[in-house]
């Protein structure tokens, strides 16, 4: 029949072995990922970006569906992060929030609340313009006018000509003029969409990634409690290991 001390033993030596099969797993969590980190240049993992969605939202990178635009003549304007979609076409630039769209008979406007962008009808930007060709205040909405573009701003509202060369005030009712206005985007251009590679999309190199889970960080702010727990586990296996030795020694 065991002893109590045998029984304790005996224990001691289960839990030495379960601590280290748990350090196993941890050790080789980190030789495995330092290796990779060592060789990241060679193996270009800087240049490399993970992309699934829940990594994105781990790191707060996920960005709010695209779910509605302005109706551009058969297509469509989209504001993305840092790029807009026009008619096909992304142009990869950040000019501002968007507050509408129009099509003109050479040319098509994309508004913002900072600027008036003119495109050419391959969306080409042709023209940033602004309180340098007389357009005060921040846009907020825009519109046509018997064929002219119509521009609502802060300190009130402007028309232009045909081809958008100049603005003067406009004084006239609001009958008549058709306003651009944000729709929900039809199924089949939330499809093209959502299939966009934006070069300005935030992502995470895998390089980060695999530091990130080198030193806990991917964890967030219990990223300590994995620092200290494989420190604990480290020292509970080093002197459990040392008391089975010591007792066998003496034994």
């Amino acid at each position: 029949m065991k002893t109590a001390i045998q029984k304790n033993f005996f224990k001691l030596l289960l839990l030495h072995r379960r601590i280290g099969l748990v350090v196993i797993w941890l050790v080789l969590w980190l030789a495995i990922t330092g290796i990779l980190l060592n060789h990241s240049d060679d193996l270009g993992l800087d240049e490399k970006a993970v992309k699934p969605s829940w990594l994105n939202q781990l790191y707060g990178l996920e960005s709010t569906p695209v779910s509605s635009g302005y109706k551009l003549g058969q297509g469509w304007l989209v504001t993305l992060p840092g790029a807009y979609y026009v008619n096909g076409r992304l142009i990869v630039a950040d000019y501002g929030p968007l507050v509408g769209a129009v099509l003109l008979k050479n040319e098509a406007l994309l508004v913002t609340s900072e600027s008036v962008v003119v495109l050419d009808q391959q969306g080409e930007v042709l023209e940033i313009q602004g309180a340098f060709n007389g357009l005060e205040g921040e846009f907020l909405q825009v519109g046509v006018y018997q064929g002219q573009p119509v521009l609502r701003s802060s300190v009130g509202r402007y028309i232009g000509n045909a081809d958008v060369s100049e603005w003067q005030g406009f004084s006239a009712s609001s009958t008549g003029i058709e306003w651009s206005i944000l729709t929900a985007l039809p199924s089949d251009m939330l499809k093209k969409i959502s299939a966009l590679e934006n070069p300005n999309q935030p992502t995470v190199s895998l390089e980060k990634f695999i530091l990130d889970l080198h030193t806990g960080r991917l964890l967030g702010r219990f990223s300590w409690l994995f620092i200290d727990i494989v420190g604990l586990l480290l020292m509970a296996g080093a002197i459990s290991g040392f008391v089975i030795w010591f007792k066998l020694k003496v034994t």
